[in-house]
């Protein structure tokens, strides 16, 4: 949290140009996107005029970078409150918005119900207020945005949420915010050190180990990558989950992958975009190299991959494994066509600055189309699954395996 001597009157100024330079000085793709950032900074220059607060700034701030229609480029403010969860998970099906589930085990509101009216305003209503929030290329991407900004919205306060049950009578239910359990103890314990925070769980199906791998956000996903892997020692198949994993670290994604991989191969291209004492210039495109490392034996291997899978999970992990070998295959749906690289930048009161600063060519050093990868086999989970709480894409996978 920022100290309470800075005064934001005195330093909007300068945070605004740092934010604004940074951009300025790596985002690799103002031609591809037809950015005006000299344009944008003129705009938004002018609102900073009246602003009395930091988490107000920060606002403006990330409006302004919304400009570019590039979802990894946002800053993580220190005001954030991360002390409350949202009650509910949300999922859009055939256009509609459904609860995928709940984290409160509500009796009355259940997986599977259309979500109709949030404090009395249509989903269409709320999503065309948020409209300029989720101009992105892919309809996934915005569908995946749209749904983030409605967490954030329940998780800040108690809302009205109107429901259509299984039944199809609607029903309206005041849902809150929930506590955060990693918080909680934290302040009982004091002592962050002593909670653990697992990024990968594993059971054994069928002699068929199966892996969810939660995201890429932090080193210690290969470790326990590693000890899921030693628990289903001895099994035939293996399944690795990586639906609704948003991405993260680039190195840790390529040390999974190298685990799963069977050949070394040139998956992508990265370009960056560099100033220098004539300006600015891109660099030559490096390769990105995936080798085969502490490999995993197999018989099979099955990938699952939904619309929420996104950034390293899907341009790493699945562009390498797709179409690589007969006895690798993808079940799910089309990903979110997330790509690129980012890099974040610390910023004086620990916000987080993350900037796209390498753009990702495909194998023909093409510009990397953002629509997303479509996997072998596309398996949905419908409405009814969801009542049922059946996984017809883990069942695909199984058979897969067991064949």
């Amino acid at each position: 949290m920022i100290n309470n001597n800075f005064n934001v009157h005195n330093l909007k100024k300068d945070i605004f140009t740092t934010v604004w330079e940074k951009v300025n000085d790596v985002y690799p793709l103002f031609y591809e996107r037809k950015i005006n950032w000299h344009e944008i900074r003129n705009r938004y220059k002018e609102k900073i005029n009246n602003v009395n607060s930091f988490p107000d700034l920060y606002d403006i701030l990330n409006n302004m970078l919304l400009q570019l229609r590039d979802p990894h480029t946002k800053i993580y403010s220190s005001y954030t409150n991360n002390e409350k969860l949202p009650p509910l998970i949300f999922t859009f099906k055939e256009n509609d918005l459904y609860v995928y589930y709940t984290l409160n085990n509500s009796p009355t509101i259940k997986p599977g119900m259309k979500v109709s009216k949030i404090d009395g305003l249509s989903i269409e209503k709320h999503m065309e207020k948020m409209r300029y929030k989720i101009n992105f290329t892919s309809l996934n991407m915005r569908n995946n945005a749209f749904e983030s900004e409605l967490i954030k919205y329940i998780k800040s306060k108690s809302v009205n949420i109107e429901v259509i049950g299984h039944n199809d009578k609607a029903s309206i239910h005041n849902i809150s915010p929930i506590d955060n359990p990693i918080l909680v103890n934290k302040k009982l314990s004091n002592n962050i050190s002593t909670l653990e925070i697992k990024y990968c769980n594993s059971r054994i199906i069928d002699n068929i180990g199966y892996i969810k791998i939660h995201n890429f956000s932090n080193k210690k996903v290969i470790s326990d990558f590693q000890e899921e892997v030693y628990k289903c020692k001895g099994c035939a198949s293996f399944i690795i989950d990586i639906r609704s994993n948003s991405g993260g670290l680039i190195d840790v994604a390529k040390e999974i992958t190298s685990m799963l991989s069977m050949q070394e191969k040139v998956i992508l291209y990265k370009i960056s975009r560099k100033k220098n004492v004539k300006g600015y210039k891109y660099e030559k495109p490096k390769p990105i190299v995936i080798r085969p490392k502490n490999s995993i034996k197999y018989k099979k291997l099955a990938i699952l991959c939904n619309e929420k899978t996104s950034s390293s999970a899907e341009y790493i992990l699945l562009n390498t494994l797709i179409h690589s070998s007969n006895n690798i295959k993808v079940f799910g749906t089309k990903t979110a066509g997330f790509a690129h690289e980012a890099t974040r930048y610390t910023l004086f009161d620990k916000s987080i600055l993350q900037v796209t600063t390498s753009k990702y060519l495909d194998k023909n050093k093409v510009l990397l189309k953002e629509d997303g990868i479509s996997p072998d086999y596309i398996v949905k989970i419908s409405i009814d699954d969801l009542i049922k709480g059946r996984d017809t894409v883990l069942d695909c996978a199984i058979e897969f395996c067991t064949k």
